[in-house]
């Protein structure tokens, strides 16, 4: 759940008006924290099972086992991190907490994000109380996306995968204009081409 907090709404209001300019380069420690929150919340609780239960393995054990094997397999740096930490939960989140490769860190928040939407499968309906969550995990990638962008991080998870998202300057400072000067009676023909999606090469 996305709360604004008062220190958001002023951060929010400075930018109101102007175009979105993002950066890639740099992840805020806030916003780390909030991701892993987010994954944290919709995957669920780790059971520990101390050898006496007689319960099968849960939903949540599952998914966090699985989604730190795929980051092992996957991942360099994650791999090389598994010798400090047993616990595959608090592995995963403390990759997405302190890993400074951009890439690698993107990596992980991708494979995350493809654990949510299987959590969200495994099941005809959902539950997520079941495997002690607190929301389901298209809720935490709605959250994810709007996390990146409170923090003007030019990236999203759109079906799965993470994309890079351009800056609005372009589309105010050069797509636009360009769109007002097709509109001026000289460049009527060229403009009819541009939306009617005729190429000026084709002849047609």
């Amino acid at each position: 759940m996305v709360f604004q907090s008062y220190a958001l709404r002023r951060r929010l209001e400075s930018r109101a008006g102007q175009p979105d300019v993002y950066t890639y380069e740099d992840i805020p420690q806030f916003l780390r924290h909030q991701i892993a929150s987010a994954f944290d919340e919709a995957i669920g609780t780790l059971y520990r099972y101390t050898g006496y239960e007689m319960t099968s393995v849960s939903e949540a054990n599952e998914i966090w086992t699985d989604l730190d094997q795929i980051c092992s397999k996957n991942i360099w740096h994650y791999a090389q991190s598994r010798a400090k930490q047993e616990d595959p939960r608090l592995r995963f989140l403390n990759f997405l907490l302190n890993e400074p490769d951009i890439d690698e860190f993107l990596s992980s928040v991708e494979f995350g994000a493809l654990a949510l939407a299987y959590a969200d499968r495994s099941r005809e309906k959902p539950r997520p109380e079941n495997r002690g969550a607190r929301c389901t995990g298209k809720a935490a990638l709605s959250e994810i996306n709007r996390r990146f962008i409170e923090h003007a991080v030019g990236y999203q998870i759109e079906n799965g995968e993470v994309i890079r998202i351009d800056s609005t300057l372009v589309h105010t400072e050069i797509i636009k204009p360009a769109l007002a000067l097709l509109s001026a009676p000289m460049f009527k023909k060229a403009n009819e081409d541009f939306h009617d999606g005729a190429s000026p090469l084709s002849g047609e």
